[in-house]
């Protein structure tokens, strides 16, 4: 209650920029939740909102644009979305078919960008073979791979596997979340794009998430 009480006094006055430090701390998920949907709303009302939050789940779910600080500075700054897809470089893609592929890995490995391509079979855990991989047999019915192009190489992969007459039933997609962003980032300080790059003032709504200590 506290925390929707302070945050109906900061807009009291209309303000035309909005600043919310860890407006979730400390609730439960109910009351949390409550926070989150006032937020929503907000971004909504022609004000620019910066929310200051060590939540990565919270901020990829609030947030329009993320801007990374390490040490003071901004070392990453973009869509939640863009900022996984630079971060680890590479999604990790899983085909699932009706029954065995009835092309050879060959078919595929031509791809620009395609890595690791392997057959497994729908039993098998993540990056687990039953054979060599490289033809499916009998039991295999999932490909895998990993790329730094999704957007580029899946619908490649896709049109060579159809037009080769498998029959495709399912495409999981696992992509770097923004924990693993914020590490990189810690790590290896600026991502490709800055803050000069990417203005925080063209964003309506933006998430600052800052370094412990």
């Amino acid at each position: 209650m506290k925390q929707k009480v302070a945050l109906a006094r900061a807009l009291l006055h209309e303000p035309a920029v909005l600043f919310l430090d860890e407006p979730t701390s400390g609730l439960d998920p109910l009351a949390a939740r409550t926070v989150r949907e006032l937020i929503v709303g907000l971004k909504h009302s022609n004000r620019s909102i910066i929310l200051c939050t060590h939540d990565l789940d919270e901020a990829e779910r609030l947030a329009d644009q993320v801007a990374i600080i390490r040490k003071g500075k901004i070392v990453a700054c973009d869509t939640p979305a863009l900022l996984r897809e630079r971060a680890s470089g590479e999604t990790y893609v899983r085909v699932e078919f009706a029954q065995t592929c009835p092309l050879p890995l060959e078919a595929i490995q031509t791809i620009n960008g395609l890595n690791e391509p392997r057959f497994m079979s729908s039993n098998a855990g993540r990056g687990q073979h039953d054979t060599n991989g490289t033809h499916p047999s009998a039991m295999e019915n999932v490909l895998e791979y990993r790329t730094a192009q999704p957007r580029v190489v899946n619908p490649q992969v896709l049109l060579q596997l159809i037009t080769g007459g498998a029959q495709v039933v399912s495409v999981i997609c696992e992509t770097p979340t923004l924990e693993d962003v914020y590490a990189s980032a810690m790590v290896t300080g600026p991502l490709q794009q800055t803050l000069e790059e990417t203005p925080l003032n063209e964003a309506k709504f933006s998430s600052l998430t800052q370094q412990e200590g």
